[in-house]
């Protein structure tokens, strides 16, 4: 088990953080990413309590989560070990 970053939160952070880190990250083709969102969002959306402005906080949390990866981009590729073609694609989703 892993609980290096375990804190009890908002929902729509966890789905944003998410969202970002297993679709946007990994998925070069818009239309893959689209439909990988829509089926995430869906599901999530359906099993969790996340009230009625969720979707104006999930835009509101990516944003968030772009900022945190441009601001330590170097020391978070770097550490990750990551190729160049990995850099590269992340460089790209956060452009």
């Amino acid at each position: 088990m892993d609980w290096e970053k375990s804190i009890c939160g908002d929902r729509i952070w966890d789905l944003a953080y998410s969202r970002f880190h297993l679709i946007d990250r990994w998925f070069e083709t818009e239309s893959i990413r689209k439909q990988l969102e829509k089926e995430f969002l869906k599901t999530y959306t359906e099993k969790a309590n996340v009230g009625r402005d969720w979707r104006k906080r999930l835009k509101y949390y990516g944003t968030l989560q772009l900022f945190d990866g441009m601001h330590d981009f170097s020391d978070f590729t770097e550490v990750k070990g990551m190729t160049e073609e990995q850099k590269n694609n992340l460089e790209k989703v956060m452009r």
